[in-house]
């Protein structure tokens, strides 16, 4: 097997389009490789330390991001608590009340208390974080298989 010892902007681009979801098969076809020849570039050990690297990066994003929405959950999670909110139809220039069920209420309600570790299902009182599974398909893993896997926050309560 012949060990890759820079990796080329053609290489990075390669291994950038399977990180995002680009399927092996499309890879090959828009870079003329051969399945065969990918494989042997993903076996290398250059190549799996700037993938390992890269993913990390992607995650990292995707982490920075779901904290900007941060607000907007709370948000959200606030108006599902509420008995109802009034829905502002801008084209039709009307305004619609909408009604959340008291189960929704409850049960987002138990969500957050559980989250915090305050709930029933919750944890212990120390335990205050909140877990996020986030799907990492198989291209982003040395088995091939896709898995969830779990990025966890921790939240620190006010005092």
């Amino acid at each position: 097997m012949e060990t890759i010892r820079t990796l080329k902007t053609r290489h990075r681009l390669i291994m950038y389009a399977l990180a995002t979801g680009v399927s092996t098969d499309e890879v090959c076809a828009s870079y003329d490789i051969t399945p065969q020849h990918l494989s042997q570039l993903r076996r290398s050990p250059l190549w799996q330390r700037e993938e390992k690297a890269l993913l990390s990066e992607i995650k990292d994003q995707h982490k920075r991001r779901l904290l900007r929405l941060a607000d907007t959950a709370i948000d959200t999670i606030e108006e599902s608590m509420k008995h109802g909110y009034v829905a502002r139809i801008s084209e039709a220039g009307y305004e619609k009340p909408v009604l959340n069920p008291p189960s929704t209420r409850s049960g987002v309600a138990q969500d957050v208390l559980d989250r915090l570790g305050l709930g029933v299902r919750g944890g212990s009182e120390g335990d205050r974080s909140i877990v996020i599974n986030l799907y990492q398909p198989g291209w982003a893993n040395e088995d091939g298989e896709g898995r969830v896997i779990e990025v966890e926050s921790e939240v620190n309560p006010k005092e």
